[in-house]
Order: C-alpha cells, then sequence, then structure tokens
C-alpha cells in the first residue's frame, strides 16, 4: 500500500482544495499576526479568520482581549494583503481549553522532596494539613519507577 501525501489528498477535491486554501490563508494571517504582536499576547490569542473586512481574533483572556483592542490599527494594517483588506479588528474572549495537554506520568516529585516531606510529617500535629502531606507523600512513594 502506497502512502500519500496530505497535500495531495487535500486536492482530491474541489471542496477539499477549498479548505486547504483556507487554511493556508488562515495560517498566513497568523504568521503576521503573531509576528506584530509581542510574544506573550501571541501565546494567549489567534486568528480565527478575516470576514468581509473583519480581523476576528480569539483571546484567551479580557486582560488580553483589551491590549489587542488598543492595538486594532496596527494589527490591521500587518494582516491585510492583496486578498482580502482589513478594515476592522473584532477581538472576542474565547479561551482555548488547555492549549498544551499535560504530559501523562510526569516527572513527579524527587525522592529527596519525599524525604523532605515525610520528615516534615513526622514533626506535624494532627490535622487535615498532615493527612494530605502524608496522602502526598505515598502517592509520590509508590508509583512505578522512574527511568
Amino acid at each position: 500500500m502506497s502512502v500519500k501525501k496530505i497535500t495531495s489528498l487535500l486536492g482530491a477535491t474541489g471542496e477539499l482544495k477549498a479548505i486547504a486554501a483556507r487554511a493556508r490563508q488562515v495560517d498566513e494571517w497568523q504568521r503576521r499576526y503573531a509576528r506584530t504582536v509581542p510574544a506573550g499576547l501571541a501565546r494567549s490569542s489567534r486568528v480565527a479568520g478575516v470576514r468581509g473586512g473583519v480581523l476576528i481574533v480569539h483571546a484567551d483572556n479580557a486582560a488580553v482581549a483589551a491590549k489587542l483592542k488598543q492595538m486594532a490599527t496596527r494589527l490591521a494594517a500587518a494582516v491585510t494583503d492583496g486578498n482580502e483588506p482589513v478594515a476592522e479588528v473584532r477581538v472576542l474572549v474565547q479561551p482555548e481549553a488547555q492549549r498544551t495537554p499535560r504530559a501523562k506520568g510526569g516527572k513527579g516529585l524527587p525522592d529527596s522532596a519525599v524525604e523532605h516531606f515525610s520528615r516534615l510529617t513526622a514533626t506535624m500535629p494532627d490535622t487535615p494539613l498532615k493527612a494530605a502531606v502524608a496522602a502526598l507523600i505515598a502517592h509520590h512513594r509508590y508509583r512505578t519507577p522512574r527511568s
């Protein structure tokens, strides 16, 4: 069985060609956008598209949205190209659900930290805090060994 490149599959039908072309255009707008805004804002926002001369940007929170609205004129100029001029910028707060997924089976606590917590619990009175720290120790002490 031969393996086809994704680009050849995207060009297989008219519908897929249109989707691929739009995805390339959004990717280009995103690159221009990322070069224009500070890195912190670029990590907390993304271009959703351009429709009818309106650049639509999704921001993770209201603070990022407010800052981007202050930059609207510069954003419109940066993203405008010959195909679709941008006259307005609309910023919507759309928190992205866990943009970077957490790694499963992370490193956990180092053995030295587990030992420090163990010594700490020996000096603590019997309280819910001591029980919580003991549960933390048990969780990290008896997990599978790290490689």
